[in-house]
């Protein structure tokens, strides 16, 4: 019996995903869905529908918006503390960083940047148009990096600002 893998992604994990090359065993199907929230959620309902699929793999807001509608398994994709530090080691070189997450604060964060002694302001956001506005209003505040998920990495950002996935 073949397993059929579906991967609910946006661009910037689309793009990390599919350069991985990575070769399923025989039996294992991975299909990949770049969209996003309401749209993914529609496509996962369909593929859900048509049998398409045994599990579904997401991130971030995909996960938050499908996981409540699907009936079928869903594997959340976690930003880890590496994760993070990867991407604050990027940004140290800038001044002004701000954390922008979805829906809820990493906990840990704040306990890391006092041992770093680096300063992050830490926000979240509900929705993509609360994005778009805090994005604009930090811009305002000449914050000049923001770390955060593949969305937040793909938003319009003002020229000479830095935006960082976390990878």
């Amino acid at each position: 019996m073949a397993i059929k893998i579906v991967i609910m992604s946006y661009k910037e994990l689309t793009t990390i995903i599919q350069q991985l090359n990575y070769r399923p065993p025989a039996g294992v199907t991975i299909q990949i869905v770049d969209a996003l929230m309401d749209e993914a959620l529609l496509a996962a309902k369909s593929i859900e529908e048509k049998g398409e699929a045994d599990v579904f793999v997401s991130a971030g807001a995909n996960l938050a918006t499908l996981g409540p509608h699907l009936t079928l398994p869903i594997v959340g994709i976690e930003v880890t503390g590496f994760d993070f530090l990867t991407a604050l080691s990027k940004a140290r070189r800038y001044s002004r960083i701000a954390f922008v997450t979805f829906r809820k604060k990493i906990t840990y964060i704040d306990s890391i940047l006092g041992v770093l002694a680096v300063k992050v302001r830490q926000i979240i956001y509900h929705d993509i148009k609360e994005l778009d506005e805090l994005l604009d209003d930090l811009a305002k505040q000449n914050i000049t990096t923001v770390i955060g998920s593949s969305l937040v990495s793909v938003k319009p950002y003002p020229p000479s600002k830095h935006l960082l996935a976390m990878r």
